[in-house]
C-alpha cells in the first residue's frame, strides 16, 4: 500500500511537471492567446486623469532577452504637481513573464535592496476592487546624490492583478500573463507612505483603465 501511494504521488508530480511545462512552453495551447492579449495593449489610454504619459520605447534586444511579446513603457507626468512616476507593461508566455522580478532585474541594474518586498494591496475603481502588488524600495550604488526608487508590481491574469509568492507555478496555466511596473525615484529622506505614494495615486486612476482594456470583453 505504502508503495502504491508512494508511485502514485511521484506519478502525479511527474505529470504535474509535464502539463506545467506544456504550459509554460505552450506546446498544448495555441499562440493567438499571447497575440490577442499583446493586441489589447493598444487600447490602453495615453493619459489618465492629471497624469500625461511619454512613451519610452524598448530595443528588440531587450525584448528579445526578456522574451516580451509586447509591451508598453511610460513616464507619466501630473500637471497638477509635476510628481513622475515610471510604468512598464509587459505581456507574454507565463514562463518568462513571471519570473525577473524588480528585486533581481534591479539589482543587475546597480541597484540593492533597502527594504524586503512586502504585500501592498490597493483598492480602486467604482464598484471598489483589490490589487495585490509586491512593493520594495532600492538604492543605486556608489551615487553622487542619495537617491532610492519606491516599486511596486503585479501580474495580471483572468481580470485580476495579484502578487503571488511563486508566480511562475501560480500562472503556469495561462494562457498569456501581463506584468506591471510601476516605480518612481524619490529622494532618500522621503518619508512618504506607500499608500500616499504617486505611483499609488497613479494606480488608482490607471488601474480601471488597464482592466477595461486588458480584462474586458468586446
Amino acid at each position: 500500500m505504502v508503495r502504491n501511494l508512494a508511485y502514485l504521488v511521484f506519478a502525479g508530480v511527474a505529470v504535474g511537471a509535464a502539463i506545467v511545462h506544456g504550459h509554460w512552453t505552450e506546446r498544448w495551447r495555441p499562440a493567438p492567446a499571447v497575440d490577442e492579449a499583446v493586441a489589447r495593449l493598444a487600447r490602453l489610454p495615453r493619459n489618465v486623469g492629471d497624469w500625461q504619459a511619454t512613451d519610452i520605447p524598448l530595443t528588440q534586444e531587450e525584448l528579445k532577452a526578456a522574451k516580451i511579446a509586447g509591451y508598453v513603457q511610460r513616464r507619466y507626468e501630473n500637471v497638477r504637481n509635476r510628481q513622475a512616476v515610471s510604468v512598464i507593461l509587459v505581456c507574454g508566455r507565463p514562463g518568462p513573464i513571471a519570473v525577473h522580478t524588480p528585486d533581481i532585474c534591479f539589482a543587475g541594474a546597480g541597484y540593492r535592496a533597502l527594504t524586503t518586498p512586502g504585500d501592498f494591496a490597493l483598492e480602486y475603481g467604482t464598484p471598489t476592487r483589490e490589487a495585490s502588488f509586491k512593493t520594495m524600495r532600492m538604492q543605486r550604488e556608489n551615487a553622487a546624490f542619495p537617491t532610492e526608487l519606491r516599486i511596486f508590481w503585479a501580474w495580471g491574469a483572468e481580470g485580476r492583478w495579484q502578487a503571488p509568492a511563486n508566480p511562475r507555478l501560480s500562472f503556469a496555466r495561462q494562457s498569456a500573463l501581463y506584468k506591471l511596473y510601476v516605480f518612481r525615484e524619490k529622494p532618500a529622506d522621503d518619508a512618504i507612505r506607500p499608500e500616499d505614494d504617486p505611483c499609488v495615486l497613479l494606480l488608482r486612476q490607471l488601474l480601471p483603465e488597464m482592466d477595461l482594456a486588458l480584462f474586458a470583453e468586446r
